[in-house]
């Protein structure tokens, strides 16, 4: 059985992998993109790159 964990809030957590030269930082943005978005309403494309910058 597998079980989901719901994501609650905005995160931003490091990572590693240990021995070798991976790392960088996994972004989980809710309120923050919400908040962003309800100003305009954008087209699907435009959308899509705005969550992309947001998150880098």
């Amino acid at each position: 059985m597998k079980t989901e964990t719901a994501l609650a809030g905005d995160q931003v957590r490091r990572f590693i992998f240990e021995g070798s030269p991976v790392r960088g930082h996994w972004a989980h943005l809710d309120e923050a993109w919400r908040e962003l978005r309800t100003h305009r309403k954008y087209p699907a494309l435009v959308d899509e790159l705005l969550g992309q910058a947001v998150a880098a």
